[in-house]
């Protein structure tokens, strides 16, 4: 297990890619398969608050809350481990399945955090427009039903009651309803991601 100089109560954007960039998630059940095991690795012992989250086709994004001591290192540990057995036994396989070990961005500030949830939940437009970060999007609300129907992100369940994967509190302190964070996402909808601001990985 990672040994990393991690607080309790902070948040970090977490986030890894395949080796060459191959697909991670083969089907939509090893898709469902990976969402299963952010909560079910959870469960027993909470480890962190998934604040959100986005699976690409290659990659993960995750906002994470540490709770306990080591608690990321730990849930992370299983995520990797289970992803990686499943893996090669479909694709009859050994060896890592991830470029290499997952990376952490701290969290510092609130403003930051909102950043990185719309950053996160803007992710899968990359498949509808993939220019978007540098030139925006002219068809907003196409690309807002896209990702509402974006079923392997957090964003279309963000405010619903069914959310039972994420602990979303710290967006909902900031935003009273979903129309308000779409507000949110539309302003980089339209012009683009900022390049000034680091979101780590650029994938």
């Amino acid at each position: 297990m990672r040994r990393e100089n991690l607080v309790n109560d902070g948040f970090y954007h977490i986030y890894n890619r395949s080796v060459d960039k191959q697909p991670l998630f083969k089907s939509d059940y090893d898709r469902k398969f990976f969402l299963y095991n952010l909560k079910r690795f959870n469960k027993s012992k909470q480890l962190v608050d998934i604040v959100c989250y986005c699976l690409m086709d290659n990659h993960f994004h995750l906002l994470l809350r540490q709770k306990i001591d080591g608690g990321i290192s730990k849930f992370m540990q299983k995520i990797g481990i289970s992803s990686t057995v499943r893996y090669n036994d479909i694709s009859r396989r050994t060896g890592c399945i991830f470029e290499g070990p997952y990376k952490v961005k701290e969290i510092d500030n609130d403003g930051y955090l909102l950043h990185i949830s719309r950053y996160i939940h803007l992710n899968p437009l990359k498949y509808l427009f993939p220019d978007w970060k540098v030139k925006g999007v002219d068809n907003v609300q196409e690309a807002i039903k896209y990702l509402q129907n974006y079923q392997w992100s957090s964003y279309p369940r963000l405010f619903s009651k069914c959310n039972n994967v994420c602990n979303s509190q710290s967006i909902y302190d900031e935003f009273d309803c979903s129309e308000e964070y779409d507000k949110f996402l539309i302003d980089w909808i339209k012009y683009g991601c900022p390049m000034n601001i680091d979101f780590g990985l650029k994938i």
